[in-house]
């Protein structure tokens, strides 16, 4: 405050009280305030300790020592001065303010919170207040307090986004998901906003909590424009609830509609798939083809369709388009070779399993099925060769190792020796993995 405010204020104090003592103690007040112009602080000093002891209940001079001993970093005077007027005006905000800021700068944090708590009762709702109490909450990270705080700051001010946002953020990185729900519900019943809705919305999905995030889906849909996104959306929430029929329902009109995003027809696609639609998951699948040719997935989705289908020859028809397509993908060579391995074909399976190891050496699934499908042919020296070799390669490749005993245990003639080998490879595939109950 200017000082000459403070001598003003104070000498309209002393113009009700006994003229002669408070005449002496403003002479004296005058005389500190000289002497702290003048910078000789010990003067300053002596004379505002006259003025005090003939009126030890004026603010003014109290508020001239506490900036003396601040000029001087004696915090812990100023402190004592500064609870006096607190002690005198428990409602001044703004001395309580600086008395809160010195207490945290000299360690005192339970008086400092003692003092906000009581300040914060004679002013509740006050903005000044309650970011310092967010303040110190931030520093002690005290994660559900904070978050608290930031509900009253956003009760005072609705269009604080920001506030809102820090609620919902802060509660995700501290693992506080169910503080957060329980405040935006509040929210939601003071001021149920587009955004307070899809925060719940995505809070409750990533709690797994589908069904209220598509109650709340909604409501957001009811209050606000009902766009396409929002509706896939809705969609993609009925997939996670495992409600496939709500899925078609809600996204079909769109689909129909001409909306051929990537998103909706994949989750239609899964959709049609889970209730076992193949002639609509053909009809979605060649959608993708024709509206995203440069991307495998619809491929790969019409070929699964037409083999879930039983028609094979559609099948491999688009498999071969897609491997000239796509010849830096394993997976379209890795399904014709089984497909010709199912209809027992090996020299066709033979050949696309080694276009596929061209394409991933690494790929041990495919070194594994062609042992396999050797051993069918009755070809056990390939047999033997390759799954040495997978073992080589891969010492713990658990499902390699029970496989290749489980082979070997299954011949005919089998020597005691070789019987030995079969079982300490099962008891190598247990070792590695001791859950697994198809190695028992």
């Amino acid at each position: 405050m200017n000082r000459f405010l403070f001598i003003i204020f104070f000498f309209s104090v002393f113009l009700w009280a006994d003229t002669a003592t408070k005449g002496k103690a403003y002479e004296y007040f005058l005389k500190g305030e000289y002497a702290l112009l003048q910078k000789n602080y010990p003067q300053a000093e002596l004379e505002f300790s006259k003025a005090l002891s003939l009126s030890p209940d004026s603010p003014t001079i109290l508020q001239s020592l506490i900036e003396l001993k601040s000029y001087q970093g004696e915090y812990a005077d100023a402190i004592k001065y500064l609870e006096k007027i607190i002690e005198l005006e428990p409602a001044n905000k703004e001395t309580g303010l600086e008395l809160f800021q010195l207490y945290i700068q000299e360690g005192n944090p339970d008086d400092a919170h003692e003092l906000l708590d009581r300040l914060l009762e004679i002013h509740p709702g006050d903005m000044d207040l309650l970011y310092s109490q967010a303040n110190i909450q931030y520093a002690n990270q005290d994660w559900p307090n904070l978050m608290k705080t930031y509900y009253s700051i956003y009760l005072s001010d609705t269009d604080n986004r920001d506030c809102l946002l820090k609620i919902y953020e802060i509660g995700l990185s501290t693992g506080n998901e169910s503080i957060v729900l329980e405040i935006l519900k509040e929210i939601r019943t003071e001021n149920e906003t587009p955004l307070v809705l899809e925060l719940l919305v995505e809070l409750l999905s990533g709690m797994s909590e589908f069904t209220e995030a598509i109650f709340y889906t909604y409501i957001l849909i009811k209050i606000d424009e009902n766009t396409d996104q929002r509706t896939i959306s809705l969609g993609k929430l009925y997939l996670l609830n495992k409600q496939f029929d709500y899925v078609i329902s809600t996204l079909e009109p769109v689909y129909q509609s001409g909306n051929h995003s990537l998103e909706i027809l994949r989750l239609l696609l899964i959709a049609y798939s889970t209730i076992g639609k193949s002639d609509k998951q053909i009809a979605i699948s060649l959608t993708l083809t024709e509206e995203y040719p440069e991307l495998s997935i619809g491929y790969e989705a019409l070929a699964f369709a037409y083999l879930e289908a039983q028609d094979e020859v559609k099948a491999l028809h688009v498999l071969h388009q897609a491997l000239n397509k796509f010849p830096d993908e394993v997976m379209f060579p890795y399904t014709i070779a089984n497909i010709y391995y199912q209809a027992k074909n090996y020299s066709q399976a033979e050949k696309y399993f080694v276009i596929a190891l061209t394409v991933n050496p690494q790929m041990f699934s495919i070194m594994r099925t062609m042992a396999i499908m050797f051993e069918d042919m009755a070809d056990t020296a390939r047999s033997d060769s390759l799954f040495k070799n997978l073992i080589l390669q891969n010492n713990n490749d658990a499902v390699g190792l029970n496989d290749y005993a489980y082979i070997i245990s299954k011949r005919n003639n089998t020597s005691l020796n070789e019987l030995n080998y079969a079982l300490e490879l099962a008891e190598r595939a247990i070792a590695l993995e001791p859950d697994n109950a198809a190695f028992l």
